[in-house]
């Protein structure tokens, strides 16, 4: 199985980024809806996410990555008594059984897969009938200026929920946007923050699907990011424009 690899680790490095905040914030919008459920993580990676979530009060969350080494090293990094890691591909999670899970989590996943149409079905096959899966990706529109070379597809907004639609009913989309923040609201609701990035288009969509009636009222969420302001404002370039602009509201050129 051919599966381009991209992982975050999360340490000192990746915590003055704001690519940590946008991987953290989906777990957090996606805790709320894990409260003594059996969870699946799909594509864990490091085992951060699938740690936050059973700490979120899931009954169990099961972690599943395809490379040994990285779920050998999640094990060992992020354990408790309601998780467990186990060795598996995404696109036939075939060591699990059908309908055993009523959350599945599946964040910056589908755009890496040769065939992202079973990845979709073997999600839906292990979820139970009423089962929430919850699954983010880019934003093909914003990232046109972008060649990430782990990226086999990359989804538009309309390209996303058509796919979607063809194995759940219902799809709910979110939107994730970043500035000092990473932040994810509803389609149709306003943005957390104001500060959002210019353009003013998602980054990444955050979908959660069923083949229920979707009733959610979920919270938006943000990941402030403390370690990032501080490296931005650090940043040379900022410096001179924060003297420059200094220096024009003293002189008067502009009104503060």
């Amino acid at each position: 199985m051919s599966v381009a690899v991209e992982r975050l680790v999360l340490d000192n490095q990746t915590r003055q980024n704001i690519i940590y905040d946008e991987h953290l914030v989906r777990y957090q919008l996606a805790s709320q809806l894990v409260k003594n459920k059996v969870v699946l993580d799909v594509a864990c990676g490091s085992g951060y996410g699938s740690y936050f979530l059973a700490q979120a009060q899931a009954q169990q969350v099961v972690g599943v990555d395809i490379d040994e080494t990285t779920v050998q090293t999640a094990q060992k990094k992020y354990s408790a008594n309601n998780l467990q890691y186990i060795t598996d591909s995404a696109e036939t999670l075939e060591k699990l059984k059908d309908k055993s899970f009523d959350v599945v989590v599946s964040f910056e996943t589908i755009e890496h897969l040769q065939n992202y149409h079973s990845y979709l079905q073997a999600l839906r096959r292990v979820l139970k009938n009423d089962g929430l899966a919850i699954i983010s990706t880019p934003n093909a529109e914003a990232f046109t200026e972008v060649d990430n070379p782990f990226h086999l597809k990359e989804f538009t907004e309309a390209e996303l929920v058509l796919a979607l639609r063809t194995v759940w009913t219902h799809v709910q989309l979110y939107q994730q946007s970043n500035a000092l923040a990473s932040v994810i609201t509803a389609n149709d609701q306003p943005a957390l923050a104001s500060f959002s990035q210019e353009p003013k288009q998602a980054l990444y969509f955050v979908a959660i699907c069923s083949n229920a009636p979707l009733k959610l009222e979920l919270d938006n969420v943000a990941s402030l990011n403390p370690a990032a302001l501080v490296k931005l404002y650090q940043n040379p370039a900022v410096k001179l424009s924060n003297k420059l602009y200094s220096f024009l509201v003293k002189s008067r050129v502009i009104k503060k």
